[in-house]
């Protein structure tokens, strides 16, 4: 069973997102433990947030309850984080050589059509898009975009917690001063101050 390409049914008054999510609800309600499921980019046609939230539960139903062999592509990171270390789960990607790619997305990229062990080292989007022939400022303006996004990811930019970390890290704070009963007006007070800064 797959999940494969992107089409709507617009006729039907179904989009992109909708044709995928269907598609993905035949092959999980179908399969069983003897299946094979082929999935390719589930959650692209919604929010990061969204996308990888659908993505991550349709994982791990397919791990924990179908117990079947399942091909799972994505490019989102995160999954691969949550699932590295898992025992019945194998992490591998098409491999690729870039030649000269030190300046930063200009270099050629091959791809060679091979599976290689682990998850890919890189994204190489911007390679990808100077195939395609987008214009060079196009181009550059990406690259920063992409480097500035993935430092603040790794914590190296000035804002290297999201606004929504934040509040789940305040949260749990909040939570576990009330659970140990020492709820203080002055810790109150800190939080609520960090909250307005």
């Amino acid at each position: 069973m797959t999940r494969l390409g992107a089409s709507d049914r617009i006729l039907l008054g179904q989009s992109t997102f909708f044709v995928e999510l269907a598609e993905t609800s035949f092959a999980l309600r179908g399969a069983t433990r003897r299946s094979l499921l082929l999935f390719d980019e589930l959650g692209r046609g919604t929010s990061s947030f969204d996308g990888t939230a659908i993505a991550s539960a349709c994982l791990s139903y397919i791990c924990r309850n179908l117990k079947c062999l399942a091909l799972f592509a994505t490019h989102y990171h995160s999954l691969l984080e949550e699932w590295k270390n898992d025992q019945i789960v194998r992490l591998a990607h098409m491999e690729s050589c870039v030649d000269n790619d030190d300046e930063g997305g200009k270099g050629n990229i091959t791809f060679l059509y091979t599976l290689g062990n682990g998850a890919c080292p890189k994204s190489f989007g911007v390679n990808v898009a100077r195939l395609a022939r987008l214009p060079e400022k196009v181009l550059q303006n990406a690259k920063r975009i992409s480097s500035d996004f993935e430092m603040e990811m790794h914590g190296e930019g000035s804002h290297s917690m999201s606004a929504a970390e934040q509040a789940v890290q305040w949260q749990g704070e909040v939570i576990n001063l009330i659970k140990a009963g020492e709820a203080e007006m002055e810790d109150i007070e800190r939080l609520w101050d960090s909250l307005q800064q």
